[in-house]
């Protein structure tokens, strides 16, 4: 069985559009095989640094997928892009940097947190 597509979504509390992508990833991955790390910016001052209110941004497989908003159709598509991919064989790196908390949700086997 391939492994999961891996997902990171950069956030920080109090963040309303942080929490609408993330609403919208949960309902998109929906049985798919997922593992979403969500990163607090705020815990890491270099990323702090770097994306400010610039946020959410969404990496799907280590590259930048969505900035500030995405539709559960569109984050579907890019995560069944993905899929296709890992199964024809494509090359899976992580994203580089940001060691932050984080959480790990999969696909369809648990309820999205809103």
């Amino acid at each position: 069985m391939s492994r999961p597509i891996q997902v990171e979504l950069l956030t920080k509390p109090g963040c309303h559009l942080c929490d609408e992508m993330k609403a919208a990833l949960g309902r998109a991955a929906h049985g798919l095989p997922v593992d979403v790390r969500e990163v607090d910016i705020s815990k890491d001052p270099s990323l702090e640094k770097r994306y400010g209110v610039d946020i959410p941004v969404l990496f799907i497989e280590a590259k930048k997928a969505f900035k500030h908003r995405a539709t559960e159709k569109e984050l579907r598509k890019r995560l069944e892009v993905a899929d296709r991919a890992q199964h024809r064989g494509g090359v899976r790196e992580s994203v580089p940097g940001a060691a932050s908390s984080s959480t790990t949700r999969g696909g369809s086997s648990r309820t999205p947190t809103s």
